[in-house]
């Protein structure tokens, strides 16, 4: 009902109790890599048929292609965990789609997830394939994918946005119904290679400020890093090649309200810092930085916003919500503010104002 008082402008908020991860693994650190994603893990590689244990995920590892091939859990090249799961082509034919296939026991609803991240790597570089592809498919086999670049022999962090895939199988997967998801390499010749992924996970919507980030198992001070509601974690400093963990909270994000405009200010506080030896012209150094906003809605729906004021919400402005990525602002705020107009020639509207308590970011994603 909320689109009644505009999509565009809709105000999506965190929904129902918070789902605790504890010291889940995020990847790795690189000297050249400070970029990484909080993520729910999905499909942990641990064993080429899984049974379903918390958020991982039951089902079978296959593969297809020549009959030579042989898919087992592997020790010895593990990224995360104990083991990844190996698909070892040992014959191929020019022209041979070679898949390392997972399939879900139960359908998966992924439609509210912002990325599926994985380590991948093979013994080839991604050139020397016809297609190098990840794939997300659904129960009625339709196909989204991805196309991968990769080094040869080197594990590579890849994050797929799952609203904006590189194309489909003429229908893209609907996310509601996610059954299978896929390595999908075309060979080009009759060289032999291997596949290897490790670690599968989703970004959730919403996440918590209060993140704990380990290092190499030590916890990091919270000015080592920036973290926003969408789980993109940004260090300071790039970390070491050292497994980096996090404990974090996340919440399902959905559409509250909407609302016919809003206004956002964004402020960065400067200090004065002028002496004699300037001689009379003002200098200043960057101080603090925030932000504040407001909301305007018709009073059109069954929508409430009672208890949230003096509450701290995640909220999102979007500048345009039906474009592939969907843009928007979004960050961590306390309800400040609510008020209602009611004139006797007017709809009744509904303001609310916003103090942002953290970084805002603009999303593109």
């Amino acid at each position: 009902m909320a689109e009644i008082a505009g999509k565009i402008g809709a105000v999506y908020a965190q929904s129902g109790d918070a789902t605790t991860m504890t010291t889940k693994p995020i990847g790795t650190g690189d000297a050249a890599t400070v970029l990484f994603y909080l993520q729910e893990p999905v499909i942990d590689c641990e064993a080429v048929s899984p049974t379903a244990s918390g958020s991982i995920l039951a089902g079978d590892w296959t593969s297809s292609g020549a009959t030579a091939q042989t898919l087992t859990a592997d020790a010895t090249d593990e990224k995360e965990g104990t083991y990844c799961i190996k698909n070892d082509v040992t014959t191929v034919a020019g022209a041979q789609t070679c898949l390392c296939l997972f399939t879900m026991d139960d359908v998966q609803d992924w439609h509210d997830k912002a990325r599926v991240n994985f380590w991948v790597r093979c013994d080839r570089i991604q050139s020397a394939f016809t297609s190098a592809r990840f794939e997300v498919v659904d129960s009625s086999n339709n196909r989204s994918y991805w196309n991968l670049t990769f080094a040869a022999g080197t594990w590579t962090r890849v994050n797929c946005l799952l609203g904006t895939p590189d194309g489909n199988s003429g229908t893209a997967a609907v996310l509601t119904l996610v059954k299978k998801v896929q390595l999908s390499f075309v060979a080009a010749d009759t060289t032999v290679f291997y596949q290897e992924i490790d670690w599968i996970g989703i970004t959730p919507e919403g996440i918590a400020r209060s993140a704990t980030i380990l290092v190499d198992g030590v916890a990091q001070a919270i000015n080592a890093y920036t973290l926003t509601t969408s789980g993109t974690l940004t260090f300071t400093t790039a970390p070491a090649a050292v497994a980096i963990t996090a404990t974090y909270n996340y919440y399902a994000v959905v559409q509250t309200t909407g609302f016919f405009g809003y206004s956002l200010n964004l402020v960065g506080d400067p200090i004065e810092t002028t002496d004699y030896s300037d001689v009379g012209i003002r200098t200043y150094i960057s101080g603090c930085t925030s932000w504040a906003g407001s909301a305007e809605r018709h009073w059109l729906t069954t929508e409430t916003m009672d208890g949230w004021l003096a509450t701290e919400r995640i909220v999102k402005f979007f500048t345009d919500a039906s474009s592939d990525p969907q843009l928007r602002y979004e960050g961590w705020a306390i309800i400040s503010g609510e008020s209602v107009t009611s004139a006797v020639d007017t709809l009744v509207n509904e303001s609310l104002s916003f103090q942002g308590c953290g970084i805002i970011t603009y999303v593109e994603e």
